[in-house]
């Protein structure tokens, strides 16, 4: 974070005009038009890089306040004092949002500080414009400012097994003359597979499809995904393009396990 500072720094010095203030235009919170301090500008700078780094597609504001302290940090001293709702936003529209304090003494200038900015956000992200920063709106302080307790993440996610690919691998070498049914297969497998020990996660349940001598398996999404194929007789890992993997594409199916060699070659 000191990096985007020490760069935002250098630019407003050597540009030699007056600094945006908190709203867009000259004068941060409560200048009433005045010129910025280098140090006031240099906050906003940092608020804007932040709300910049954590946009995404998050369904709450809660999401964001978390994904703010992790970038934030153990070691940062700008800090979150404000975590607002709107539960009754319309799809699109801002659902929430944060306030941030940044203390004046982040930077190597004479000025106090603190400064404090209030940040909206969509299910989308930062609700402004990247360029100019508008969106990025300066308040007052208060007197009592704190850092608010951020709610933990309780979205229960699915993980893939830490023995998924040998759990498959085991099922599928005891397959006798008679091929059996994909629930089989599933139940077969799930029944050996090792439940994550994290808090808020469950085993991601195995998907077979059984299309003749060939049986497909998956486990898991995009980003962590386990497929095993068995075809006439013999059992293998199958690897495939992350691309492949996304929506749209294959995905992490059965099927993909099975697919031709031509439809896993990487499109790019």
């Amino acid at each position: 974070m000191r990096a985007v500072v020490g760069a935002v720094l250098g630019v407003t010095v050597l540009g030699g005009c007056a600094t945006l203030g908190a709203d867009g235009g000259e004068g941060g919170p409560g200048a009433g038009g005045a010129t910025a301090s280098v140090a006031e500008a240099a906050a906003r700078a940092t608020v804007l890089q932040l709300a910049r780094d954590i946009t995404s597609k998050h369904p709450h504001i809660d999401d964001y306040a978390r994904a703010a302290d992790e970038r934030i940090g153990d070691a940062g001293t700008t800090s979150i004092i404000g975590l607002e709702e709107r539960p009754d936003a319309a799809h699109g529209d801002p659902f929430g949002r944060l306030t941030f304090l940044v203390p004046g003494d982040s930077f190597d200038t004479d000025d106090e500080g603190p400064y404090c900015y209030w940040v909206d956000f969509s299910y989308f992200g930062y609700v402004g414009d990247w360029e100019t920063g508008d969106g990025v709106h300066g308040q007052d302080c208060p007197a009592d400012a704190a850092p608010v307790v951020i709610p933990i993440d309780t979205t229960v996610r699915e993980v893939v097994a830490s023995n998924a690919s040998e759990a498959a691998h085991l099922v599928l070498a005891d397959i006798g003359p008679d091929a059996p049914s994909a629930a089989e297969v599933e139940a077969a497998i799930a029944a050996l597979l090792i439940a994550p020990e994290a808090e808020f996660t469950v085993t991601a349940p195995p998907h077979a499809v059984v299309q003749g001598s060939s049986i497909g398996v998956a486990m898991g999404a995009a980003d962590d995904c386990v497929l095993v194929s068995w075809i006439d007789g013999v059992s293998a890992d199958v690897s495939v393009p992350r691309v492949l993997l996304q929506p749209g594409e294959l995905g992490c199916q059965a099927t993909t396990a099975i697919a031709s060699p031509d439809q896993l070659r990487s499109p790019h």
